[in-house]
């Protein structure tokens, strides 16, 4: 008997399948060969690997005339990896200029309890804030004790996920003024947690505690608002800030008109006073 045995492709068993054909029958002879149980080696992948096939049986209408050389005979056939679907997952994150991304990888198809694991390097399609965005996760790759046995269908899967908007802090700073009868200030705003050169300000409305001069009044900027090129990508931690600033008094100039008097040997005078910015 001889065995032909086909090539199959990883599934963690050294079941093979086989073909028998014999050698030496007479003229016309109906007689057949069963290869009974045929085996791999081993069941890890690999070229040219010993198939032996066991149990061999004659059957046909002339199997009686005839007996096996040997109930065993080998072959040689081939495991080939099994291909693996990568599926990935990726976490949101909060806008930092950048598209990294941080993606796990999970696979389909694993046979039984093999080890085998994926990872690759993960990246948002842009770098903007926005939801349900597109990441690729590129570079796939198999490890783990198995990973022999298997390839991957792709080396390449996607996912969405968010860039959240990063938030920043508003500092403002105050002028002082000099006293005019109402609690209007003027302020400027700062950031703390703009990311590298993004362009993005804040402004908002500057108001005195009260009208009245003082120094180190507090001032109140609220309606904080966000502006510039890359203003969509943060968030304020809060739309109202405080400072201090001094409102010093205002100088007036005083006019005086004096009245004429007759001769009384004095050099008292009678006067009235006018005063002008109030």
């Amino acid at each position: 008997a001889t065995v032909t045995a086909s090539n199959k492709p990883y599934d963690g068993t050294t079941v093979a399948t086989a073909g028998c054909a014999l050698t030496g029958v007479v003229g016309t002879d109906v007689v057949t060969c069963s290869s009974g149980t045929a085996t791999f080696d081993t069941a890890a992948v690999g070229t040219g690997k010993t198939v032996t096939v066991s149990g061999i049986t004659l059957s046909g209408a002339a199997a009686g005339n005839y007996t096996l050389a040997s109930t065993l005979a080998t072959t040689t056939a081939a495991i080939t990896a099994k291909a693996l679907t990568a599926t990935v997952t990726a976490s949101n994150k909060p806008y930092d200029g950048t598209t990294v991304a941080t993606a796990s990888c999970a696979l389909t198809g694993v046979v039984g309890t093999d080890v085998v694991t994926c990872s690759g390097t993960a990246t948002f399609d842009t770098a903007a804030v926005g939801i349900g965005k597109t990441v690729t996760v590129s570079g796939i790759t198999l490890s783990g004790a198995a990973a022999a046995n298997y390839t991957l269908a792709s080396s390449t899967a996607t996912t969405s996920a968010a860039i959240t908007a990063a938030t920043v802090t508003a500092t403002v700073t105050a002028s002082s003024k000099p006293y005019d009868g109402t609690t209007a200030a003027t302020a400027s705003c700062t950031l703390i947690g703009v990311v590298g050169v993004d362009v993005v300000t804040c402004a908002g409305t500057a108001t005195f505690d009260t009208a009245s001069v003082g120094a180190s009044k507090t001032v109140t900027v609220t309606g904080l608002t966000l502006a510039g090129a890359a203003a969509g990508n943060y968030t304020l931690a809060s739309t109202t800030a405080t400072t201090t600033a001094a409102i010093t008094a205002k100088a007036l100039t005083a006019t005086v008109t004096a009245s004429s008097k007759p001769y009384d040997g004095t050099t008292a005078a009678t006067a009235s006073c006018a005063l002008t910015g109030v």
